[in-house]
């Protein structure tokens, strides 16, 4: 509301200001900036005076030499080595799963994320809020002081909840067609490949893909198909996906794992190429 002024209020402001003072608010307008602005497919970091880092070398997110993607083995293990805690996790991960396969017509996969912001006064509602907080702060804890704006900051996250084994077959539909098997398996184990992105933002500015400035995975189960992230970046609208890509990394499941990436990169879970591990009976 500050920032509305009404055309007499503006014509005021004009006529009992002097070059000298307008050049002097425009430099402190500069220096205070808040706005979000992007930077190759990511949002801008800011430097020490509060300006969107446009230009330069930015600091470095992931501890990892070619910031690109890195796996800690047992971030969260002492947590989940209490079987009620874990269960109570498990329990809350399914009631807030909504992912769901894409039907032939849709761009994308339907169901909900949620969201949770950086702001220092904000209390977590629920302990996976908690949980995409303390992830969030472990990853931006070693950027310089003034880096980000909490107020525009924060985790978008989900939960994926796959079994392991396949679906097992009625005897009313063991006549039915070998494609619509093939169907139901993928729906039940794979995540197909794709770019994290603010998919929002693109139905309202199509062809824009603000991406995360880190994407995680955190494993609660030793079960279910690897996560596969290949050294794709997400192309510019002008672009098309092509070309030859010629590394990646393939994460196994483990209870406690956690693994962080370039949010721009290509991933998912492709049990046909990778099948998951089957838990024992």
């Amino acid at each position: 509301n500050k920032n509305n002024t009404t055309e007499e209020e503006n014509e005021k402001t004009t006529t009992t200001t002097t070059n000298e003072e307008c050049s002097n608010k425009n430099t402190t307008n500069n220096n205070n900036n808040n706005d979000f602005v992007i930077r190759d497919g990511f949002p801008a970091l800011r430097t020490s005076e509060g300006k969107p880092l446009i230009e330069g070398v930015e600091p470095s997110i992931l501890c990892c030499d070619d910031n690109n993607f890195v796996s800690y083995s047992s971030s969260f293990g002492k947590l989940l080595e209490d079987s009620k805690l874990c269960d109570m996790i498990h329990e809350d991960c399914k009631k807030v799963f909504t992912a769901r396969t894409i039907d032939d017509l849709a761009a994308y996969s339907s169901g909900c994320t949620y969201f949770v912001p950086a702001i220092p006064t904000y209390k977590a509602r629920c302990g996976l809020e908690a949980l995409a907080l303390s992830i969030f702060h472990q990853h931006t804890n070693n950027l310089p002081a003034g880096s980000f704006i909490p107020e525009q900051s924060g985790a978008e996250w989900w939960t994926l909840v796959l079994d392991a084994d396949p679906p097992k077959k009625d005897e009313d539909t063991e006549n039915d067609d070998d494609d619509e098997d093939e169907e139901d398996m993928d729906e039940h184990e794979e995540v197909g490949m794709h770019f994290d992105a603010d998919y929002g933002l693109e139905d309202q500015v199509p062809g824009l893909l603000v991406h995360p400035r880190v994407a995680t995975v955190t494993y609660l189960s030793d079960y279910g198909a690897p996560t596969l992230v290949l050294n794709q970046r997400s192309p510019t609208p002008d672009k098309a996906l092509n070309g030859i890509i010629e590394n990646g990394w393939l994460s196994s499941p483990k209870v406690g794992k956690h693994i962080a990436f370039d949010g721009r990169l290509l991933h998912g879970a492709p049990a046909t190429f990778f099948p998951g591990i089957t838990p024992p009976n």
